[in-house]
């Protein structure tokens, strides 16, 4: 089965930037993708959640391992895996 190589992130705070998560989430292994949502009405705040795709499954599963119920800017996240393939 494919394993997967994107990665939900939650619970983040208003302050998390997506460069914030590129620094944190790099070190696990090279990142293809960040899709980091924003408030329509308010484009400077991110919606308190972020999806990082890697390049292979096995650096999402380290990002994972290492990063659920981490801290991000002084708050626990989540970090769950991402099976189903991106949204056309």
């Amino acid at each position: 089965s494919m394993k997967p190589t994107k990665v939900h992130i939650g619970r983040l705070t208003r302050n998390v930037t997506k460069d914030h998560i590129m620094e944190i989430f790099s070190t696990y292994g090279k990142i293809k993708m960040i899709d980091m949502p924003v408030e329509r009405m308010h484009p400077h705040l991110s919606k308190g959640y972020a999806y990082v795709e890697f390049e292979n499954p096995d650096e999402a599963e380290k990002a994972l391992k290492h990063m659920d119920g981490g801290q991000i800017d002084g708050q626990e996240i989540t970090a769950t895996a991402v099976l189903a393939p991106w949204p056309r």
